[in-house]
């Protein structure tokens, strides 16, 4: 049967909003092409040939790109999909999105109790996944707002320390 498979290549790229710089990913190419599985597969072993697809279309593509790049590729087919990404981004500091998510808006608390929300353009392509969020002002959570994604960011997840048991 087959099965489509997207593959999706993004740049590490800054984006302000206002008096707010964000570190994410510009998406710069997306191909998608076909690929076969045994009809015979079915269940588990059908998901484990489409991660399979999915892993090997990233690794390809991925090895030729340096610092700075990421890579998706999704599978579908019948009933099931799989994903897979590699990258090496570079100064990220947290976690926006579980996955590269275009980015709607941010919205800020900051500690002296005021808030602010930031939209991006709707001309405007811009993804989440790591990054930075730099701020003018010390806040002390973030919602980050973005498609498939919403997600809380508190400012004590910058801070947090291992302790060693001695």
């Amino acid at each position: 049967m087959k099965v489509l498979a997207r593959t999706r290549i993004f740049r590490q790229a800054w984006i302000r909003l206002g008096d707010v710089r964000i570190l994410g990913l510009e998406l710069i190419n997306e191909e998608w092409g076909e690929s076969r599985v045994s009809r015979s597969r079915a269940g588990e072993k059908l998901i484990a040939s489409l991660y399979n697809i999915a892993s090997s279309r990233t690794h390809r593509v991925r090895r030729d790109l340096g610092e700075g790049f990421f890579v998706e590729t999704s599978v579908d087919g019948p009933g099931h999909s799989a994903s897979d990404g590699e990258g090496r981004l570079k100064e990220t500091r947290m976690l926006l999105c579980p996955y590269p998510s275009r980015l709607l808006a941010l919205t800020i608390a900051y500690i002296d109790g005021s808030t602010e929300t930031l939209r991006v353009p709707q001309d405007r392509d811009f993804y989440v996944y790591e990054g930075v969020v730099e701020t003018k002002k010390p806040w002390s959570h973030i919602l980050v707002e973005a498609e498939g994604c919403r997600r809380v960011i508190l400012d004590t997840e910058l801070s947090r320390r291992v302790i060693r048991a001695s």
